[in-house]
């Protein structure tokens, strides 16, 4: 998987749940959505330095979930956020191709 640098995203108030719906919403995207797995997502803890950073910028210790979502069969967008304290969904973005 060759992934592009992370771009910053969303901070919008959504409430508690960050869902695959509500992220559909929140990009205003109809294709699939799903939830992956951090851990499965991050094997190799390359990735460590965003999950740190989405965890700061959301000011909060609480989970950070990974949510992926297909553009084609090879296109995709990972998107890395978590909660903040004040209910704003914050993260980033990473463009992936994957073959």
């Amino acid at each position: 998987m060759k992934v592009c640098p992370t771009s910053p995203i969303l901070d919008v108030a959504c409430g508690a749940e960050r869902s695959t719906g509500t992220l559909s919403k929140l990009i205003n995207h109809s294709g699939d959505v799903e939830a992956t797995d951090l851990s499965t997502w991050n094997v190799k803890g390359q990735y460590d330095e965003v999950v740190d950073s989405v965890k700061e910028a959301a000011k909060s210790k609480k989970d950070v979930k990974v949510f992926r979502v297909a553009h084609g069969q090879t296109r995709c967008e990972y998107y890395v956020v978590a909660l903040s304290s004040d209910g704003h969904v914050v993260g980033v973005k990473a463009k992936a191709v994957e073959s």
